[in-house]
């Protein structure tokens, strides 16, 4: 065995004698968990061995150490590792770095969330034509927009380009969106096989790497309002019209309720993206962390890469962004503009990587449809349907300090919480059988000694055996037990993807104290359990800011010059996005282009191809069409919308 390799498992070897002692005491106690961006996952490890390696001492030495290999990414040659409990990954990293037959060890981070139609919303769509209209209390400079209604006499899209959409998610059954659906025609629908064998069961209509199954459905609304800018169904008399009016938006889920996501998940939903065809990658999210890996795999994809700059004011040449920082190639990173055609003021800026921007302000899209299934205002004050137990125990509700109307939950009102406490209140029995896309969200503020006293989250299906969530609040980050001090009410959210379809579901609250300081205990309202809906009364649209609404521009614009030439390749499509924006010279300083883009002027730059025999004279693509009718591609979104909701 080589030296390097018998160096590591000694190593490996000495921690398992060591763990005893490194871990004495720390049972029992609540762990903050760091905030995203910022942060990885605690026992995971991405890894690239180099071209002489020996494959056998490396499996020899992982069986040993009680390392587990959970994926092989074959396009970009990249392990994602399990590492065992007493191994953390600041030592993984020292160890495998060290080694010479590594190219490089990483953490595996989190990202987060970074013609005219007859269309009835189209008026509120300032970034495709801007007239200088009020849109949601704010009025623009004429024309500072993409001047999509040209563009939309040269092409509308084409039905062959495919749009991966890596987010959270797309609710697939929104009337504006079901029918752009992509749908993978090498996988027969419901028969539990992986026809295409890419290792994804039934991936009809993509894949959720964050539930691991085939329903990437939105349970935010951040991804299906980048879809809808993208790809939005035009000029079918529904809510708006996308860039693209009739490309096909291939749902990639990867961030989950609580707005992150991991660097394997994404390298996973880029390189299906990749396998798939997709000619456009929208990424619109990021991290301050830069991660090798993730530049590998898109310097190993084939497709266009739209990166959103990210939303901290910042300059990223001071502060990156990334995957927007990425050195790539194929890689189109997008600042925010406003409807004056300027910077917005949250928007990230550099002169050297972020290369154009998009409008990003006020932009209106599409956003999942939503039914509540269950909640507590708690303002008739009673709890008689909730079960209370443990020690110390004085939850009860209260009409001091309540979120809204009368009544709120208080672990211990009117008074400072006992020590050794360890007492919980369990909710009713709760039925998911038809949920998808499930989260909770409650209101909380209140406060207890920080790093001692914890409020913990958790859940059951048996009302028996328990398990602690990993909760959001506000967005200040991911807690495990919340402990300190949250001075005003904050809205949490806990992510319940993973218990979807499940019959018999609790939820308790536990607060758990030690003997040193007591506080004034936590107070949680407004308690609403939701799924997502295939019911839909034209209310789901809603403005939202930001690069990521800039990047969705850009993607559909992406799209529509695919749909012109599907022979080109990104590096091209990049040069015409670049070389036909509009020169804002106040971007001069903040873009490398110093300019917005313009879609009619970026269309133009086509006309002198040859185009093939699916264009008519006119330059038009008479093999687009809008699908109004029960199509393939809605029949099976109907489909598997009735796997849990009835029409």
């Amino acid at each position: 065995m080589k030296k390097s390799v018998q160096l590591l498992l000694l190593i490996v070897l000495m921690i398992f004698i060591m763990y005893p002692v490194m871990t004495a005491g720390a049972k029992g106690k609540g762990k903050k968990v760091e905030s995203c961006p910022r942060a990885y996952v605690s026992n995971e490890l991405l890894i690239k061995y180099k071209s002489f390696a020996d494959t056998k001492q490396i499996l020899a030495c992982r069986r040993q150490s009680g390392i587990i290999e959970l994926k092989q990414f074959k396009k970009s040659r990249l392990n994602l590792l399990k590492l065992p409990e007493n191994l953390s990954v600041e030592q993984a990293l020292e160890l495998f770095n060290g080694d010479r037959t590594v190219e490089f060890a990483e953490p595996n981070y989190y990202y987060r969330p970074a013609l005219i139609p007859n269309d009835p919303f189209y008026n509120k769509l300032w970034g495709a034509a801007n007239t200088g209209q009020s849109i949601n209390g704010s009025s623009g400079l004429p024309d500072a927009a993409i001047v999509l209604p040209e563009a939309c006499n040269i092409t509308t899209g084409n039905d062959q380009v495919v749009v991966a959409i890596i987010d959270t998610g797309v609710d697939l059954s929104h009337p504006d969106l079901y029918n752009n659906i992509w749908l993978n025609e090498d996988e027969i629908p419901g028969n539990q096989q992986d026809d295409d064998n890419n290792g994804y069961i039934d991936d009809v209509v993509g894949w959720d790497f964050v539930d691991n199954d085939n329903l990437p459905d939105d349970p935010g609304h951040h991804g299906t309002h980048v879809a809808g800018t993208i790809a939005a169904a035009g000029n079918n008399e529904i809510g708006i019209s996308g860039i693209s009016w009739n490309v096909k938006i291939m749902a990639l889920r990867f961030i989950n309720a609580l707005n992150y996501g991991t660097t394997a998940d994404a390298i996973k939903a880029i390189e299906y993206a990749n396998d798939k065809g997709a000619k456009v990658i929208n990424c619109s999210w990021g991290s301050q962390d830069f991660s090798l890996a993730i530049k590998e795999a898109i310097d190993a994809s084939d497709a266009l890469v739209v990166c959103s700059a990210g939303n901290n004011g910042q300059n990223l040449d001071n502060q990156a962004n990334y995957p927007a920082a990425c050195d790539c190639s194929n890689i189109l990173a997008t600042a925010a503009s406003n409807s004056n055609d300027s910077l917005a003021d949250f928007s990230n800026y550099s002169p050297v990587s972020v290369d154009v921007a998009a409008p990003g302000t006020n932009i209106y899209s599409c956003k999942p449809a939503r039914r509540k299934i269950w909640g507590d205002d708690f303002n008739d004050l009673d709890i008689s349907d909730w079960l209370i137990g443990g020690v110390n125990n004085s939850w009860q509700t209260t009409d001091n300090w309540p979120f809204n109307s009368s009544g709120v939950l208080a672990q211990s009102p009117g008074e400072n919480y006992k020590s050794l406490t360890n007492a919980w209140i369990r909710s009713p029995a709760l039925d998911l059988s038809e949920a998808f896309g499930s989260k909770l969200t409650f209101y909380l503020f209140g406060r207890s000694e920080l790093n001692r006293d914890y409020l913990f989250v958790e859940t059951s299906l048996d009302g028996t055996v328990w398990a602690e969530k990993q909760l959001l609040i506000g967005n200040s980050g991911l807690f495990n037990g919340i402990s300190g001090s949250t001075p005003i009410w904050t809205k949490t959210t806990l992510d319940l993807g993973g218990v979807d379809g499940c019959p018999l579901f609790y939820i308790r609250f536990r607060f758990y104290s030690n003997e040193i300081i007591n506080d004034e205990g936590w107070y949680i309202d407004d308690i609403q359990l939701t799924a997502a809906s295939a019911s839909y009364n034209g209310s789901e649209y809603c403005f939202t800011s930001g690069t990521s609404m800039a990047a969705a521009h850009v993607s559909g614009l992406a799209a529509l010059i695919y749909s012109k030439n599907s022979s080109f390749t990104p590096e091209q499509v990049k040069k015409m996005i670049e070389n036909s924006v509009d020169i804002i010279p106040i971007l001069a300083t903040r873009v490398k282009t110093s300019g917005r883009i313009n879609a009619y002027r970026a269309l133009l730059e086509l006309e002198s191809f040859d185009y093939s025999s699916d264009y008519d004279s006119s330059g038009h693509d008479s093999s687009v069409h809008n699908s109004s009718g029960d199509n393939w591609s809605s029949c099976f979104i109907r489909a598997i919308s009735g796997r849990f909701w009835d029409d």
